[in-house]
């Protein structure tokens, strides 16, 4: 048969709910599947099309026309429904259309477009034809009984970027449908794919059965660096949305060194925040119990001591299951290792998928690069010399912007067989891949290679600025970005949209080990070890003002290479003054995105042991207090909170001393409330607005469970004066929502109402899941007071809920306060219908509650 070439219109289409009809009728399926394909083939051959391959129910088609592309999907549907369909029921077929530039060798199509039409098919639903905006403007209005409705843009499974797609409308089509498939409509983390995944069709095909086969709770990808486990392992989960409503959430392990940080990271990419005292591990479980949720952890293999908590937290969570990459496997029972291999280098059906890969890669750079009878042997056997290693693959195509095929081949050779004789007890995969990246270093000029090797010190990547600071060392500042992008340029680093570089695990372990025999590796990590402690400090400095937000930003983005710096700092060969001036820095930030268990690790490692009096020893230890917490170590956080006083004392810090006491006013038991005094006499002569919010919501709070509520009142909505002046969110968010219950109780509903709808928006603003559920209970009690008991229930039941998932314990004013509220939304109502509504409010997530609430409020006004 003659395919259409040049630029082609594809139609794609495959079945719904195939498998289950498979397993539930395997000789009906088997006899509708063949009418099926006799349907659809001639509904394309009928609009002058072709069909290329079938693969199971999957009908792949090419025109050279697209408005005969869109009459073949209508009709072919039209014939689908016509059709009955015994024993099975309805077929329902998922189309997609789209059009792009392809080369053809042989009998086989070769191109992105073939990709993306997979994509765009495959997020459709039954009985669907969905378009591409480039097929869609080549059709326009030719037929008057078709329509085109706006989908928008989506992000497609495995695409790097959003595709916008429209919906095909005929009289003889369903029209409505659920929202697209695409990655926006499930909750999920992942990554937007800088290139398509090419290759590994099989791989994906037999790994996404495998994580839906019952009873396998974790499947572990092993693969030596390079090889395309973390690529695999997205497109894996990208693919898996629909079968997991709790969604799918990446986790990349990459950049820590301490197996205890292993459950604080899985629990953030999940958005669980840590309370004090309290166990990450204890609130992942109480988080996953009941949820049917995939995690995908990358880069285990430096960790594997955490693998037993991991085990444990599966066992404990049965729809929960664990896609994890690593050098090698865990190790645990029930565990499914999956070997990640090269690619093919066997041309079993088309091109190898080695040389596809290369191909791919080759023409992002030259776009007209294409495959000749003389060229493509020897692409082959670039490939073939890279053993298939898809990293390897790709360094080696981005030279062709300079080198011929037939050039490459043979400096890659040379190259090769200079450096085959590395470390005997690498695999053989290992030490082609490190030629490769040495190969490509070897072509950088001196000044590139300097840059090279430092820019290995950064962890996670860094900006241009922080670039500059340590790899302008060597150049001067004007020279860093020029040696950057040829970098970039030659794919040893990358540049994100924002601007950032980053570099590959392989390479920058590759970039590391040249810094070491360079000797420089000493003065690099000094010097990122300085540089990322004037970064905190000055971050630090902002956290308690109205740049709030934009310095929590910002450390956000460091973590990692601040992470860094402290396992430099902390080390018996790194800087102790430095790792102290770091982690007092880091304290409050860590206070504010909830990283207890974090900051208990580095603030032990730098103040556990004796050092200088001074203004940051003291606040850090009134942090380090609160994060061993009321159920950690309560008696440690006492000596803790003491020692922070009798430092502040010594320098003579009132302000710190002040921190310290209203510490010790949370941990103090019966003396709480003379702590409290304290701490508020001594703000209100710092003249330290932070200081003095934070004195005066610690001491209303003491007022509050002591029952003065008059005195409480005034001093929480006077600490809300002073945080809005100063422009720190977080403390007038405390004596915002107490000022609110203490407002309900006097019965002002709409009072108390505006306070909380402030403190949600602050709490949005910082990302702060807890202070949002702690609103939840305030608007439950305006929602009472509003005679809106099914609304109080609902949403009474939200946040018990949100409470009991994270195994937090509701303190004792809002427990007290919460228990009233509940009591007046069941006697408001008849308990079948208290039931109803609390049960629709625990099955709500987070933010669908808030949002919730807020209109259920704002609607009863």
């Amino acid at each position: 048969m003659d395919l259409p070439a040049g630029t082609v219109t594809f139609l794609f289409t495959d079945v719904e709910s195939s498998t289950r009809m498979l397993q539930a009728h395997p000789r009906a399926y088997a006899v509708a599947i063949a009418r099926h394909h006799e349907l659809l083939a001639a509904a394309v051959e009928q609009a002058g099309g072709v069909v290329f391959e079938t693969v199971g129910d999957a009908v792949y088609a090419a025109f050279s026309d697209p408005v005969s592309a869109v009459s073949a999907a209508v009709e072919g549907q039209r014939a689908l429904q016509a059709e009955p369909w015994p024993e099975i029921g309805a077929l329902r077929v998922r189309m997609g259309l789209h059009t792009g530039p392809v080369e053809v060798r042989g009998q086989h199509y070769f191109g992105a477009p073939l990709y993306r039409c997979a994509r765009i098919m495959s997020a459709a639903h039954g009985g669907q034809v969905v378009l591409s905006l480039a097929t869609s403007e080549l059709v326009g209005d030719t037929d008057t009984d078709i329509r085109l409705r706006d989908l928008g843009s989506h992000r497609l499974k495995d695409l790097q970027r959003p595709e916008h797609l429209l919906q095909l409308m005929h009289p003889d089509l369903p029209s409505e449908f659920p929202p697209l498939r695409s990655l926006e409509g499930r909750p999920n983390n992942l990554p937007t794919l800088r290139t398509d995944t090419v290759g590994r069709e099989h791989e994906l095909t037999e790994l996404r059965s495998l994580v839906a086969r019952e009873g396998v709770q974790l499947i572990t990808l092993v693969g030596a660096g390079g090889i395309g486990k973390t690529r695999l392992a997205l497109a894996a989960g990208a693919e898996l949305l629909d079968d997991f409503p709790h969604g799918v959430f990446a986790v990349s392990l990459a950049a820590l060194t301490d197996t205890g940080l292993v459950m604080p990271s899985i629990a953030r990419a999940l958005g669980i925040q840590e309370t004090p005292g309290r166990d990450a591990h204890q609130s992942l479980t109480e988080h996953l119990r009941d949820r049917r949720l995939l995690l995908i952890l990358d880069n285990f293999e430096h960790l594997l001591p955490a693998a037993a908590g991991l085990g444990t937290l599966l066992a404990a969570s049965p729809g929960v299951k664990a896609l994890v990459t690593s050098r090698s496997p865990l190790r645990l029972y029930g565990e499914r290792e999956v070997p990640v291999n090269p690619l093919s280098l066997l041309a079993t059906d088309g091109e190898p998928a080695a040389v596809r890969l290369f191909v791919e890669r080759a023409r992002e750079i030259r776009a007209d690069f294409a495959l000749t009878p003389e060229t493509a042997p020897i692409v082959a056997a670039i490939c073939g010399r890279l053993d298939g290693l898809p990293l390897a693959i790709e360094l080696a195509a981005t030279r062709i912007r300079s080198l011929e095929p037939a050039e490459m081949l043979a400096r890659l050779d040379q190259r090769l067989s200079l450096l085959t004789g590395g470390a005997r007890d690498l695999p053989e995969r290992q030490r082609t891949l490190r030629a490769t990246i040495a190969w490509s270093y070897d072509l950088l000029d001196g000044d590139e290679q300097a840059a090279f090797r430092r820019f290995a010190v950064f962890a996670g990547g860094a900006t241009l600025d922080d670039a500059e600071a340590i790899v302008g060392d060597l150049h001067g500042d004007t020279a860093v970005l020029d040696r950057l992008d040829s970098l970039v340029a030659q794919s040893l680093m990358r540049r994100d949209p924002t601007g950032r570089f980053s570099m590959l695990g392989a390479v920058r372990e590759f970039a590391r080990e040249r810094l070491v025999e360079a000797g420089e590796e000493p003065g690099a990590l000094a010097e990122h070890g300085r540089h990322f402690t004037e970064v905190t400090h000055d971050a630090d400095a902002l956290l308690r003002g109205p740049q709030q937000l934009a310095a929590l930003d910002r450390l956000d983005r460091e973590h990692d290479n601040i992470r860094a710096a402290l396992v430099w700092a902390t080390d018996s060969q790194g800087d102790p003054v430095l790792g102290r001036r770091l982690a007092a820095s880091m304290a409050w930030y860590w206070s504010l995105r909830s990283r207890f268990s974090e900051g208990r690790v580095w603030l032990a490692a730098a103040f556990d042991r004796p050092g200088p009096d001074d203004a940051e020893r003291a606040f850090a230890l009134v942090n380090y207090a609160f994060f061993l917490g009321d159920t950690a170590d309560p008696d440690r956080a006492l000596v803790v909170a003491e020692e922070a006083r009798t430092v502040a004392r010594r320098i003579g810090d009132v302000a710190r001393e002040s921190a310290a006491n209203a510490m010790l006013s949370m941990t103090g038991g019966n003396e709480g409330a003379r702590y409290a005094e304290e701490a508020l006499a001594l703000a209100r002569q710092s003249n330290d607005l932070w200081v003095l919010g934070l004195a005066l919501v610690t001491r209303g709070e003491i007022a509050r469970i002591a029952g003065d509520e008059d005195l409480s009142l005034a001093l929480n909505l006077e600490s809300v004066e002073v945080s809005r002046r100063l422009g720190d969110r977080f403390n007038a968010t405390l004596g915002l929502v107490n000022a609110s219950h203490l407002l309900l109780n006097r019965g002002d509903a709409v009072g108390a109402a505006d306070l909380l709808r402030e403190a949600i928006v602050h709490h949005r603003a910082l990302g702060n899941s807890w202070g949002l559920a702690y609103d939840l209970l305030g608007i439950a009690g305006v929602a009472m007071r509003q005679n809106d008991a099914i609304g109080a229930a609902t949403i009474l039941g939200a946040a018990k809920a949100w409470f009991d998932r994270n195994g937090i314990t509701v303190q004792d004013a809002d427990r007290a306060a919460r228990d009233r509220y509940t009591a007046w939304a069941r006697e408001g109502m008849k308990a079948e219908a208290f039931t109803d509504a609390w049960g629709q409010g625990a099955a709500m997530e987070l933010e669908d509650a808030v949002r919730y609430a807020t209109e259920r409020v704002g609607r009863t006004a």
